[in-house]
């Protein structure tokens, strides 16, 4: 199996999670944002991670 997959599937776990209003849902959308950071990063989609970059900032202010 593809380990992009799990991510996938770990993605919408947190997403389910934020609509049932759990707070660590926001613990995993911050570790996928960091995974497809580099995905996307190492495959030269620059646009794309800088865009990851800004989820990632918007989870962080969700864990605060």
């Amino acid at each position: 199996m593809d380990w992009t997959i799990i991510v996938t599937i770990v993605t919408i776990c947190a997403t389910v999670a934020n609509v049932k209003k759990k707070s660590w849902s926001f613990i995993l959308y911050i570790v996928t944002d960091v995974v497809w950071f580099v995905v996307d990063y190492r495959a030269g989609l620059y646009g794309q991670a800088i865009f990851v970059c800004r989820l990632y900032c918007h989870s962080f202010l969700g864990v605060v």
